[in-house]
């Protein structure tokens, strides 16, 4: 289910960007839920910066809304770019790793050695 919200979040974020920087006078709602779409990936990704991909794709999506905010097309269009090939390689990553659990029976490490938090 992660990997699907984040396709659609992403795809969604990509949208919106293009949209907010290309029209002139872009509706109020659209840029609510812009940002609404940033926090809700930016929750998503791990904020640990041994996480590399993660904190590329954190950097980025500050860029990027800095950069809807801007004259430099260009420069969204590269950041957008790099947006969406990190996504992609972190989306395979999580894919490989979930095949590798299904295949083993084993659930990684980083989730088997989470904190208990339940009640």
């Amino acid at each position: 289910q992660w990997r699907k919200d984040m396709r659609e979040l992403t795809a969604t974020y990509v949208a919106l960007a293009k949209y907010l920087t290309f029209t002139t006078c872009p509706k109020g709602e659209n840029l609510n839920e812009f940002e609404r779409t940033r926090i809700l990936i930016r929750l998503r990704l791990n904020a640990d910066p041994k996480h590399k991909l993660d904190a590329a794709l954190l950097r980025t999506l500050s860029d990027i809304a800095t950069q809807t905010r801007t004259e430099s097309k260009e420069v969204l269009n590269i950041k957008l770019e790099e947006f969406e090939r990190n996504m992609q390689s972190l989306l395979k990553r999580e894919w490989d790793k979930s095949k590798k659990e299904a295949n083993s029976g084993n659930i990684a490490a980083s989730d088997k050695d989470a904190p208990d938090i339940s009640c």
